[in-house]
């Protein structure tokens, strides 16, 4: 790159960093329905006791890193979201320029993805997912790059991108090999397909490798199998591994609210006809793999299963960033190219901070100091069933309670306006939080 793409680039990083540690870090407390649950992972890795749920590693050691050399487990995880998720700018804006040649086009992509509401939502609840959206972006760029003739260094480090995405999130990898099945098709036209066996082949046997060795780190491979088995309507048979968590009620995902995918796959379609008329055959693949990308992404919400289609809808930033780049690059001249780019900016940018209204913390600084102040009424350890408008979660890391939902609980986190225990006895009741024993 020259001066002028690096210093854009810097720049880019250096004012998403901003955002996300001031999205992450606004509140006094750690956001989101999975907040404390990042913060139980890395105190229990920092405690010499490993993970406490199964999970892909590499974000839980990484943060529990950070945090032991910040010397605040809070904060360790945020920066550490915050940083990955602004680097995921850089494959971004290196794919866009790899694939048009344009600093515009570059700087579109980076910042549709960085600044988009749906990644502003990842990060703010499911901070595994954001933060490998970099590792999924980085295999899309050297697998782009080693099937238009890249070498095979190109396709290893793919390879290696996509091992890594599979230690940090289920869908991120998913998604990966959904831009792989596309890149196939490319490579057979190409003869290109030694370099995609090698993008992709090793990276999935090291993870298969891994799994198999340690698996009770990889329970998101049951949710892959899980997902598949909704797909196909069969009903699913036992329970994930691990200690049980928390069950949560999902958000519900309209086809109406898929305006965003909706306009810029509609904008990806015509521009894969348009660079396919004019002879364009890489732009032309690129568009087209997003778009069909982003069609899987959406398939959740049109069958009607809610309990994917929330998450899966968030992973729409990375078409749509492909897509932003091409769009930008698709204008002849410098200055149209930087209208186009500061409005698909502008775009996301509006949406990004109207959803950033909606990262908090799920629970109140009054409901916080309750937990607190109720240490050492009951013992850890027990089984909690969470009656309140807060992330269960805060009730196990405060308490050391185990809160889930399929029977056999001992104690009652209870909040006005939610029924009370009929059995229960209080015994402690705070400003905005009861405890009740109940009786057996």
């Amino acid at each position: 790159m020259d001066s002028r793409e690096s210093l854009a680039l810097a720049l880019t990083v250096a004012l998403s960093l901003g955002f996300y540690c001031w999205l992450l870090l606004k509140d006094p407390l750690i956001p989101g329905m999975d907040g404390p649950y990042y913060l139980i992972q890395a105190e229990s890795i920092l405690a010499g006791r490993g993970m406490e749920y199964p999970d892909p590693p590499l974000l839980f050691y990484l943060t529990a890193a950070a945090s032991a050399l910040l010397g605040d487990v809070r904060l360790g995880v945020c920066l550490t979201v915050a940083l990955l998720t602004s680097l995921s700018a850089v494959p971004a804006f290196l794919l866009a320029r790899r694939i048009t040649g344009s600093l515009e086009a570059a700087a579109a992509s980076a910042l549709v993805l960085t600044l988009s509401p749906q990644l502003v939502r990842m990060a703010g609840d499911f901070m595994k997912n954001a933060s490998g959206v970099l590792f999924l972006l980085s295999y899309l760029y050297f697998l782009h790059s080693a099937v238009e003739g890249g070498g095979e260094g190109e396709a290893l480090a793919a390879s290696a991108s996509l091992l890594l995405a599979g230690l940090t999130h289920s869908l991120d990898f998913a998604t990966a090999l959904a831009y792989s099945a596309c890149y196939l098709a490319r490579s057979i036209r190409s003869g290109g397909v030694r370099r995609w066996a090698l993008s992709t082949v090793p990276g999935v046997i090291a993870l298969l490798g891994a799994a198999l060795a340690m698996p009770e780190n990889f329970s998101d491979v049951n949710k892959g199998i899980n997902f598949l088995m909704d797909l196909a309507g069969v009903e699913r048979g036992g329970g994930p591994r691990g200690p049980p968590r928390p069950e949560r009620a999902w958000p519900l995902v309209t086809v109406g609210e898929l305006w965003y995918p909706i306009f810029f796959a509609s904008m990806g379609a015509a521009l894969a006809l348009d660079h396919a008329r004019r002879g364009e055959g890489g732009r032309a693949h690129a568009a087209a793999s997003s778009v069909a990308v982003a069609a899987f992404l959406a398939l959740p919400t049109v069958l009607g299963l809610r309990e994917w289609a929330f998450r899966f809808s968030l992973m729409e930033a990375v078409p749509a960033s492909v897509i932003a780049g091409l769009a930008a690059g698709r204008a002849r001249e410098a200055g149209a190219r930087a209208t186009v780019a500061a409005g698909l900016a502008a775009l996301s940018a509006a949406n990004a901070l109207s959803m950033a209204a909606r990262v908090h913390p799920l629970i109140t600084w009054t409901q916080y100091q309750d937990l607190l102040a109720a240490r050492g009424v009951v013992e850890p350890g027990l089984n909690a069933s969470v009656a309140c408008r807060m992330s269960p979660y805060w009730v196990q890391y405060v308490l050391g309670l185990r809160p889930f939902s399929r029977g056999g609980a001992q104690v009652v986190v209870w909040c006005p306006g939610e029924r009370p225990p009929p059995r229960g006895v209080e015994v402690f009741r705070g400003r905005e939080v009861s405890i009740y024993r109940l009786r057996p």
